[in-house]
């Protein structure tokens, strides 16, 4: 599977204005084909349903931390969080949270991509810097397809993690909270679009 350059991790904690299934087909919409399905304080039937639902709309659907969940019902990966245990599965994407190049030139081998935080301070974090900059994401996409995860906030910033090396890039709270998240979404992809040979 080729993966996308931009990837989206859900938050519905941070949409006011609508559902997170609504938010999440309006991103959609905007060209946005990969999402990640976090919410993982939902009940594991909740949780299962709004996965089920997502994969209606969603060309490609990772579940966060739940390996059983993303078979059970057919997704088409799983991202681990830099604690959960390896994941060996053939016919899942694997991707993993990393907060540091150490741990993606140590790990990144076995795994169909990795997110690097945090790149830029963030709203969804305030204050938190785990030593992690641009400088890492080119040796990192080395190894892996790296996506800079973290503060990407605007069309800018998407150029930055680029230029600096990014595979892609991970974007969550700008787009659950912008108002118009479909232009968002097109103007990220301009960015990682931009300037890029072509595969």
């Amino acid at each position: 599977m080729v993966m996308s350059r931009l990837m989206v991790l859900t938050d519905r904690t941070q949409v006011s204005d609508e559902t997170l299934l609504d938010r999440l087909r309006r991103i959609v919409d905007g060209g946005a084909d990969t999402i990640v399905v976090r919410e993982k304080d939902l009940p594991t039937s909740e949780r299962r349903t709004l996965v089920e639902q997502v994969m209606t709309f969603t060309p490609t659907v990772i579940v966060a931390s739940d390996v059983t969940l993303a078979r059970a019902v057919g997704a088409h990966g799983v991202h681990l969080s830099a604690n959960d245990d390896a994941v060996t599965d053939d016919d899942l994407i694997v991707g993993r949270s990393s907060h540091t190049l150490v741990e993606v030139v140590t790990g990144g081998a076995a795994l169909d991509y990795v997110t690097l935080s945090p790149m830029f301070d963030s709203r969804s974090k305030p204050g938190y810097r785990s030593g992690t900059s641009v400088k890492d994401l080119a040796p990192a996409t080395a190894v892996v397809p790296t996506f800079a995860l973290g503060g990407i906030e605007t069309p800018a910033r998407v150029r930055t993690a680029r230029d600096a090396g990014a595979f892609g890039v991970a974007v969550m709270g700008a787009l659950m909270r912008d108002p118009h998240p479909e232009q968002l979404v097109r103007s990220m992809i301009e960015e990682l679009e931009c300037n890029r040979p072509s595969s």
